[in-house]
């Protein structure tokens, strides 16, 4: 008979008064049942923390918790850790959507392949009102781990790990790659995972969720990351320092001017139709901008890896 340890579901969140509500509602209403649920607002000017007190008044499990000020993802989620208490725990954003099945379909995983440390799950993309837009289908192992020479393989949302995973590998740094910056450093200490090949969780594309804006600032934060564990020769070999971030994924004007309107080959070739029109836009979108081309090099060496 299988035991049914606690687990804990953090869920950072700042400013997502449209979503937040359905996004817990949707961890609460899970099938499997033996869970606490763990929100940091981040010093939200709108009306998540009321929102998610209403909730925690309604089921216990719910826990709520708010920062004195802003300070950001990683912060957040280094404070949910800390407070949870079970002996899995499981990440999500604020306006995401849980499947029914997620916790229960990935604790089946872990209890089940004792060598993992983590695993997530595919998703769906939706738009902020909720409407399909694709399916992410993620590698599993070993083509994961493979992969994330070029980028997260793991969706951070559906991130599912044994406690020791996150005190093993310490707290999250580097806001805005603090998940890819974390995988890195898992690879490097040996942690094993994977993701199951089903779509667990719904992604959602809105104005509270950043991660799907691919800005020039991203793709240097990426390179900064690289270097600093080692993947890459970005400005040589870093060490990791919070205080100088910014200087290494500074850019000038013309860099961002340029970039914009590779950004705008990307879209195009993302919305067309045709092949040749895909083929162009991207051709365009890498000649326009080099920091463009490092953005095509990295998704296309990302597919190929994990293919």
């Amino acid at each position: 008979m299988k035991t049914l340890p606690l687990v804990t579901v953090i869920i950072p969140a700042y400013n997502a008064s449209a979503y937040i509500v359905e996004a817990v509602q949707s961890v609460l209403d899970q099938t499997y049942r033996n869970i606490e649920v763990i929100v940091i607002d981040d010093c939200s000017s709108d009306d998540t923390y009321q929102l998610c007190l209403n909730m925690a008044a309604i089921d216990k499990r719910l826990l709520i918790f708010r920062n004195e000020f802003n300070q950001r993802i990683a912060a957040s989620l280094n404070r949910a850790i800390s407070l949870a208490t079970g002996e899995f725990v499981a990440r999500m954003d604020a306006d995401d959507i849980c499947l029914p099945q997620r916790i229960a379909r990935q604790l089946d995983f872990l209890q089940a392949n004792s060598e993992f440390a983590m695993v997530g799950s595919s998703v769906d993309i939706i738009d902020s009102g909720g409407k399909w837009l694709s399916t992410q289908r993620m590698p599993c192992f070993p083509k994961c781990m493979q992969g994330l020479r070029f980028g997260s393989t793991i969706a951070h949302p559906t991130w599912f790990a044994r406690r020791e995973f996150f005190t093993t590998v310490g707290e999250y740094r580097i806001a805005g790659v603090e998940d890819y910056d974390y995988l890195l450093r898992a690879n490097a200490l040996g942690l094993k995972m994977s993701n199951v090949t089903e779509v667990l969780l719904q992604y959602r594309v809105s104005n509270t969720n950043s991660n799907h804006q691919y800005g020039l600032k991203q793709v240097k934060l990426v390179s900064y990351v690289q270097a600093v564990n080692g993947i890459s020769t970005y400005r040589g070999r870093l060490t990791y320092d919070e205080a100088t971030i910014d200087s290494h994924v500074t850019y000038s004007l013309l860099s961002a001017r340029l970039y914009g309107v590779s950004q705008l080959f990307f879209d195009r070739a993302y919305s067309s139709k045709t092949l040749i029109g895909k083929i162009m836009n991207f051709i365009m979108a890498a000649v326009v901008s080099p920091y463009g081309a490092l953005r095509l090099w990295r998704s296309l060496a990302w597919k190929i890896v994990t293919r």
